[in-house]
């Protein structure tokens, strides 16, 4: 589901129709884009804080061979 929405954040930035246009009201239209942006870095982290919790929950087994 991040995926997803990190691909519609891009395709939103990248459209030229935006709730607040840019082309029109400047750097005041940039405030949505990077509203998007913001909740896509808040997807983001949790997705890191998940795969960081169950990399530790599951360990790393390494197979290998004393060295002598």
């Amino acid at each position: 589901m991040t995926w997803l929405a990190f691909a519609g954040t891009i395709v939103y930035t990248l459209w030229p129709l935006d709730f607040i246009p840019d082309f029109i009201l400047g750097p005041v239209g940039l405030i949505d884009d990077l509203g998007m942006w913001g909740v896509m870095a808040m997807l983001a982290t949790r997705e890191k804080q998940k795969w960081e919790a169950q990399l530790a929950y599951d360990g790393v087994i390494i197979d290998a061979e004393p060295v002598r």
